[in-house]
Order: C-alpha cells, then structure tokens, then sequence
C-alpha cells in the first residue's frame, strides 16, 4: 500500500537532504503536458537563481496510442546552485502512467519520491504496458515513498468544484484534462519550494485572451501546490541561491545557434545565409532562424542536404556567409561540397546535429566521420558542452571560417541540441569582435596571396583583376592557375595544414580543472561535461586526486594536449561512441590510455563514472 499523507509525514521530513543539488524525472504521455510541465518548472528555478539543465525526452513513435510504451515522452531536470555541480541520480519521479513508470521507474534511486497521478492506473492502463500487478506497492520500492494524488479528478474540482462534468460548468472535461498538468506542475513547485510568481507571469501572457482557461490555469496550479503540502509531499528544499545579476534565460541548442548567427550578422555587416532541408532535427534550427530572419539574417530550404550545402556556398562566394544544418547522417552527403570548400577556400558553417534514442546509435558517434571523412580537405571541427555553450561555439564558429576563409562544422550532439538551460543573455559589449580577411577590391593583391594566418582575400565577385577559377582542381601556390602537376598538390596540402595550425594558435590552448599532471585526467567532449564534472567532484571528496579536461575543439586538437596527455600516468578518454575520440588521441600522440565508453544511447552516470575513476586509482596505487 502507498503510504497517506499523515503516515507520510511521520516518516520521512524532508526526502532529500538540504543544500543538495536536484534531479528529477517526468514521465507520461504527449498529452499529459510534459513539456510544458518541465519547462516551466526550469524556467521557475533559472528565475530563482538555480543552474538548470533540462533534457527532454521523444517519444520513440510520435504516432503511438496513449499509454504505450513506445508514446512515452519524458524530460529531466537537473537544478543546482551555481557553485555546485549537477545531480544525475534522479531523486523524484512524476509518473504521469503506467507506461511512464514501467520505462523510467528504474531511474529512481532508493530512498526517492515517486509521485503518481493515481487517475490514470486503472486496470486496463496496467494491462497495456505489461504490469500483472499493482505496481504502486510500496514494497517494491524499498526505501522510496510513494505519493498517490487523483490529479485529474483534484484538478476538476479545483476548476468547476461540484459542478463538474454538469451544464453551466466552468469547462468542459476535455478542457479540465488539459489542465490537470499544472496541478502535477503545483505540486512539483511545492517539492522544489519554489515560488508561483514565475509560472502564473507566465499563463497571464500566454492565456490573455482566454479568460476562463486563464483562470482555470491558477486555480489548478495554486490546488496543486496546496494539495503538495497537504497532502504530504516531502519538501525537499535545496540551498539559497546565489545571487545573479544579468539577464536570464531558458534556451535550447538551436535557439542558441540561431541567436549566434543573427548576432554575426550584426557585428560583421555581412548577410548569413542558413541553407538547409526540412528534415529533422535541422527543421528546428529552420524554425528558429525563421522566427529572426530580417534583412542580414536568411533562411532557405533546399529538397536534399547537398543543395542547401551548395547553395550555402554560393552565398559566401557572394560575400555573405553560408551556413548549413544537416543531421549526422546528412552530413555524408555533403562531403563534396565541403571538399570544394576547403580547396576554394571560402567561409562555411555546418551545424551538424547528432541524433540519438535507441533506432539512430549512440549520442556521439559522428565523431569519427566528421574529423576523419573529409580526407585532404579537412575542416575545423567544434563541439560544445552545454546547450547555452551552442552560442558561444556558433559565434566562434564563424569568426573563424570568417577570419581563416575555411568550413568549421559544429558538432552537436542530444543534450546540447535538444537539451535546455537556464542562460545568461551576453551583452554586446562582452562578446568578442569579428575580424575579416582583407578584400582583394580595397589592396592590390592576387586572389590567393597570404596573410600572416595563411588566410587569402575574400574577393568581391566582379573585381577586376581578382579573377579566379573554383573547382576540384588544385592551383599553383599562390596562384590562381590551375595546375596537374604532383608537386603543387603536395604544395597546397602543406599550405592547408599550415592554416590548421594558424587556427589552433588561434583557439588556444587546453584548459585543465585541476593539477596539469600527476596520476589520472580524465578527457570528455560534448554535452558530457555536466555529468563528468560531477563525477570527479565525487570522486575528490573520497580523497582522489584527478584533472579534468573538456575538449570543445575536436579539430584541430589544442596546441599543448600532446603534452598535457604526457603528462599523467594515466588517461581515461570518456565518450558516447566506440571509442572515436581515443582512437584519434591515439594515431596521433603516445600517451598510457583506457578507453570509458557508453553504447546504449544513454548519457553517463555521475557514480557510475566516479566508481570507475577510484577503481582506477587504486589500480594505480596497488
């Protein structure tokens, strides 16, 4: 049996312990409101001052029935203070159904809150996803309690009280179902001890001009919140907040990609051009882009990925700079375009989404075929470790196929595409400036003469004298003739490799959080960081001494990571993949390394890790 409110607080006071970071995990059906659900409740902490980290969850069959396993969309709020790393342990599930809990009922730790919308368990529910008993039973969760709340039928008395379902109603009961999600959201809100002024902010602008459901919307959410403290629901309440000065946001990767490029726009007084197909997940980033489109900002959508890649670098033969979106698997298709890219020597973004869920692999595993697949014309490659971190790589991004005319390709992966974090919006006068390459029409150079960065002219189609042939032919050094021989195609693959080492110096080096040597350094990329970071910080608490460093330039490497890898005893090289990143590591420099990988197209588990890295050690010790 569940436990009741009363029993429940004579139990258990607070559920998770105070000053500890949060973790949570909401589970149900599309429309049980799980999207909105979360992100409101992100949104009410990143205004509280908290680090938000929000990883949404699709469902694996969008067309699936209500209450099937394959329908179930889930999402994953990690919140901390801003000095403390995150938590992955999930210590309160919201079980929105059966099929909910049947797939993430696993995540919860013992110990933990399971709460449930007890409306939707009926026999028949329980039947569907496989359950041949009451999965409620408090004796298949050990320590964790168990919180039954009726949220549909609370949710309809809160809104019409005892005229529910009858004429004259307030809504009707397909109206109050949709509401019944802010009463989960109440109660959740209620568990965090976060405050309502967000959320109801919130519903006045977006159900202004609807004031019954506007009504309706406060009095389920202020229920649901009363009925957490009524009814039992632990508070577990985590530290103050710091304090935070600036402006705030909620933002997903392709937000940030799309602000990034307007703001290059701006500051460059260049046109971008994004070219792109209506596949996803580059459709989300086309949406975004859209939204900003003006005169400096453009969007066009090609039938395939190798037109939007041509007409991207049409664009920035024109003097505008082309980007791309493409998924991991587009990608392959527009490795000509690229070639020419490279060989032409013109700017080009590729934003280049990595999918995930169980039918599309691991969250990483573009790796290899980014970096390696571009044989003699290779291109910058950057990843970024957070989905508000997509703004800074994209905006480096193209300062660097600006100032270096070369493709750089962002590589992303789920949890900095999809996921969603609390973001400082950055002033204009705080972020760096975008430098050009000089122009062949404002000098008397020839179109591939050479800087002090191996960087030509961008020449201004229409010059005279600046004319040039583009093509899969190699030139003469320096030149713009086409030449056959061997001997300048040895020419222009050394002057290739010496503008990649221009654009290292440029990046700079490898920053290490920790010792620069000694016995163990753990080596990540990607939207891994979070969760390695809290790792070691488990991992030092126990006595361990180890380094961490996150790689966000895939390619070229930083300009002293063969000297850092020499450096400790030891290596762990963590990845979503097969190993891609440690293969690289090792053709490249020798260095004593163990490969930690993931391949269930899962992200890792912070005491997973932490226990691996102290195995380690005492290897080491021993």
């Amino acid at each position: 049996m569940a436990l009741s409110g009363s029993q429940l607080l004579a139990k258990s006071s607070t559920g998770q312990p105070k000053g500890e970071p949060r973790c949570l995990c909401i589970a149900g059906d599309a429309r049980d409101g799980i999207s909105m659900t979360s992100r409101l409740l992100a949104l009410a902490a990143a205004k509280c001052g908290f680090r938000v980290v929000l990883t949404p969850e699709s469902p694996a069959e969008i067309r699936s029935p209500a209450n099937t396993l394959a329908g179930v969309t889930a999402a994953t709020l990690q919140l901390s203070p801003l000095k403390m790393p995150l938590q992955d342990r999930v210590g309160l599930l919201l079980a929105m159904n059966p099929a909910g809990l049947r797939l993430h009922g696993g995540n919860l730790e013992d110990g933990g809150i399971l709460l449930v919308n007890s409306d939707s368990f009926a026999h028949d529910e329980l039947d569907l996803v496989g359950y041949a008993d009451d999965p409620l039973e408090s004796s298949r969760w050990g320590k964790s309690q168990v919180v039954l709340a009726p949220m549909t039928q609370l949710a309809g008395r809160a809104i019409n009280g005892p005229r529910m379902g009858q004429k004259g109603s307030l809504l009707s009961v397909r109206e109050v179902d949709r509401c019944r999600h802010f009463f989960a959201l109440g109660m959740l809100l209620w568990n965090l001890g976060l405050n309502l002024e967000s959320t109801l902010a919130w519903m006045e602008g977006k159900y202004h001009g609807n004031s019954s459901l506007l009504e309706a919307a406060k009095k389920t959410l202020r229920a649901g919140h009363l009925h957490g403290k009524t009814a039992g629901l632990p508070q577990g309440i985590v530290t103050e907040p710091d304090s935070v000065a600036g402006k705030w946001r909620l933002i997903n990767g392709c937000e940030a990609s799309a602000l990034a490029l307007r703001t290059v726009a701006e500051q460059s007084g260049r046109a971008v051009l994004l070219a792109t197909t209506a596949q996803p997940p580059a459709n989300d980033l086309a949406g975004e882009v859209s939204a900003l489109a003006d005169g400096a900002l453009r969007l066009f959508l090609a039938d395939d990925n190798a037109g939007a890649a041509a007409a991207a670098l049409g664009a920035s033969f024109g003097g505008a700079l082309g980007c791309t979106a493409v998924n991991g698997t587009g990608l392959v298709h527009q490795r000509e375009v690229l070639g020419l890219a490279a060989q032409a020597e013109l700017p080009l973004v590729v934003i280049a989404c990595q999918s995930a869920e169980f039918s599309h692999g691991s969250p990483q595993q573009g790796l290899a075929a980014t970096v390696l697949g571009c044989h003699e014309a290779p291109m910058v490659v950057l990843s970024p470790d957070s989905p508000g971190d997509t703004f800074a790589l994209t905006h480096l991004a193209a300062r660097v196929a600006l100032r270096f005319l070369t493709p750089v390709c962002v590589l992303q992966d789920p949890m900095t595409s999809q996921g969603i974090q609390a973001w400082q919006v950055p002033s204009r006068e705080s972020l760096p400036g975008i430098e050009l390459p000089h122009f062949a029409s404002d000098s008397n150079s020839t179109p591939y003469s050479r800087d002090e960065l191996q960087a030509r002219p961008w020449i201004t189609p229409g010059v005279p004298g600046g004319e040039h042939c583009l093509g899969g032919f190699e030139r003469q050094a320096s030149s713009a003739r086409i030449s056959n021989l061997s001997a300048d195609h040895g020419e222009m693959n050394l002057l290739r490799q010496k503008r990649l080492d221009r654009i290292a110096g440029f990046l700079g080096p490898l920053e290490v959080h920790g010792p620069n040597q000694g016995g163990l350094l753990l080596l990540s990329w990607g939207g891994t960081r979070a969760v390695l970071e809290a790792a070691v910080h488990s991992a030092r608490q126990q006595g361990l001494g180890i380094s961490h460093a996150h790689l966000r330039a895939l390619f070229p490497l930083p300009v002293n990571l063969g000297e850092l890898l020499r450096s400790f005893k030891k290596v762990v090289v963590s990845e979503l993949n097969s190993g891609h990143l440690f293969q690289i590591l090792k053709s490249q420099f020798d260095f004593e390394g163990i490969s930690l990988t993931r391949r269930d197209a899962g992200n890792f588990r912070a005491s997973e890790v932490a226990h691996f890295l102290m195995r380690q050690a005492e290897k080491e010790s021993s």
